[in-house]
C-alpha cells in the first residue's frame, strides 16, 4: 500500500497545485495573468511526466491480477 501512495503522491501533488493555480489565474491582475498561466503549463508539462511510474505500477497490479486469475482457472 505504501508504494501505491507514494508513486501516486507526486502526481496528486501536481493535479492540487495545478487545480489551486487555476483557480487563481481569474483572481491576479491583469499582469499577473501571464505568469500564473505559464506556471500552469508548467505544472501540467510535469504532470506528464509523474504519470509514468503510476500507470507501469497500475499496470503490474493488473498483470499480476490477471496471473492469479489464469492460474486459478487452469487449477479448476
Amino acid at each position: 500500500m505504501e508504494t501505491i501512495t507514494s508513486t501516486m503522491g507526486a502526481v496528486r501533488d501536481l493535479d492540487v497545485l495545478i487545480d489551486l493555480s487555476s483557480r487563481d489565474i481569474e483572481t491576479p491582475s491583469e499582469e499577473e495573468r501571464p505568469g500564473v498561466g505559464n506556471l500552469v503549463g508548467k505544472l501540467v508539462a510535469q504532470r506528464e511526466p509523474a504519470c509514468a511510474p503510476m500507470l507501469a505500477m497500475f499496470q503490474r497490479l493488473d498483470a499480476k491480477r490477471l496471473r492469479k486469475r489464469l492460474s486459478r482457472a487452469l487449477e479448476a
